[in-house]
């Protein structure tokens, strides 16, 4: 009987509504336990930080962004926020040139960092001549 409930409950876990409104069926107990353990909040890396750097391009149609770190060779690729008002206006106005932005990275566990532009604040900051 205890099993029965056990494994109704395990059945229940494994279909689930996932990102962007897609069923999502995980196979067996283990892959619902795994599942679990890759979200849970110990597991889940989230910081907003600004950053001055080059913006590559936008994709605005897609919400698509590249952003070249100043004083590195980082270059990050990721989505446009929904915080981000007039997409298209912003890739006319800055790409190519130095800005400063608000970036969100988000990395589950040791999986690839996601990283979503909340903001540009303007021309970036570039520093004065010794």
């Amino acid at each position: 009987m205890i099993m029965d409930l056990i494994e109704a409950a395990v059945c229940k876990r494994r279909r689930y509504i996932g990102p962007r409104g897609r069923e999502v069926a995980l196979g067996n107990a283990a892959a619902v336990q795994r599942a679990t353990e890759r979200l849970d909040d110990k597991n889940i890396q989230e910081n907003t930080t600004i950053r001055d750097g080059t913006l590559i391009g936008m994709v605005p149609a897609r919400r698509f962004f590249e952003f070249q770190a100043l004083n590195s060779n980082e270059q990050i690729e990721g989505r446009i926020g929904v915080e981000v008002e007039e997409p298209y206006r912003i890739a006319v106005i800055y790409t190519n040139t130095l800005v400063r932005a608000s970036i969100r990275r988000v990395q589950v566990g040791r999986g690839q960092p996601k990283y979503t532009l909340l903001e540009i604040l303007g021309p970036a900051q570039t520093p004065e001549p010794v």
